[in-house]
């Protein structure tokens, strides 16, 4: 590795533990520089804010997330299971991305985070867009599907990163609050995608599974410091 790239990743290693124990907002360039013994001209010849530094950890963050869908792909074997496998692999409300998720979840609906959330979205979208296409495309020469369009991916990724991002504001409101978000609060929203991603796969009645519950009841009492 060229050492500009390495000063990079390690900018990102510190950044991406600064914000998971510090939060976003209390963590500065110089917090970063501090810990790297580095100069403010050499950060901002790799990332040009703070805010691009947090931009480029979620699409680390998605990659991650492909590579571990990947994994267990191999431990599956019908159409259905692997589409959910990425389906739940591709939502950022996961347990092992808690501190992440904690991080993003103040800046949702804050003007200044736009950018974040759609970096991340279209981090996602392009990590599993190959995947679920291909998946669909075997499911479709199966007979398991027979989805209304040819580029089912691309819509189907669309609802899931409008699904993660109105569940996370759910949760951001039960954090603001201090009152746990119940799973009440979260199925008609999964029913509701769900619902859409299987007509447009043509999929059979409740396949489609985006949001453990159970993952999602123990993230809510996490955040809301009720673990």
């Amino acid at each position: 590795m060229k050492k500009g790239d390495a000063t990079r990743q390690e900018i990102l290693g510190i950044a991406d533990r600064l914000f998971c124990t510090k939060g976003y907002d209390n963590t500065s360039v110089q917090d970063i520089l501090d810990i790297l013994h580095g100069s403010k001209g050499g950060f901002y010849h790799h990332f040009p804010s703070k805010g691009a530094v947090l931009e480029t950890l979620c699409r680390e963050k998605a990659e991650k997330a492909r590579i571990q869908a990947e994994r267990e792909l191999e431990l599956k074997t019908e159409t259905m299971q692997k589409l959910n496998v990425l389906f739940q692999n591709m939502m950022p409300l996961r347990m092992e991305n808690i501190s992440f998720v904690d991080v993003l979840l103040p800046l949702l609906d804050r003007p200044e985070g736009m950018s974040i959330r759609v970096a991340y979205q279209e981090a996602l979208l392009h990590a599993f867009e190959r995947d679920i296409n291909r998946e669909i495309v075997l499911g479709t020469s199966n007979g398991t599907l027979l989805p209304v369009t040819n580029d089912a991916a691309v819509p189907i990724l669309t609802l899931l990163n409008s699904c993660w991002l109105e569940a996370s504001m759910l949760l951001a409101k039960a954090q603001k609050s201090g009152i746990l978000c119940e799973t009440g609060a979260l199925q008609p929203i999964l029913a509701r995608y769900r619902r859409i991603i299987e007509v447009i796969l043509d999929a059979p009645y409740g396949s489609v599974e985006i949001i453990n519950l159970g993952v999602w009841e123990r993230m809510a009492q996490h955040l809301t410091g009720r673990k």
